[in-house]
């Protein structure tokens, strides 16, 4: 229990800064772009459309799981 709680607390915490730092510095490195705006500039349609539906599909997924 007391692992399980540690694991979640400390890779939630490095996980979170980690992505917290690239996103910050790919946006420093492109102008302060926002994530949409690197993902149009960067991907192709096809990617793009993938990154969308995946973002879809994460947002009613976590919807979901908190609506319950």
């Amino acid at each position: 229990m007391v692992y399980s709680f540690l694991w979640i607390t400390l890779g939630t915490i490095f996980i979170d800064a980690t992505h917290d730092f690239f996103s910050g510095f790919m946006s420093l490195r492109n102008d302060g772009f926002t994530m949409p705006a690197i993902i149009l500039k960067y991907l192709e349609t096809t990617a793009r459309q993938f990154v969308a539906f995946v973002t879809i599909i994460t947002g009613v997924l976590g919807a979901a799981v908190f609506s319950t």
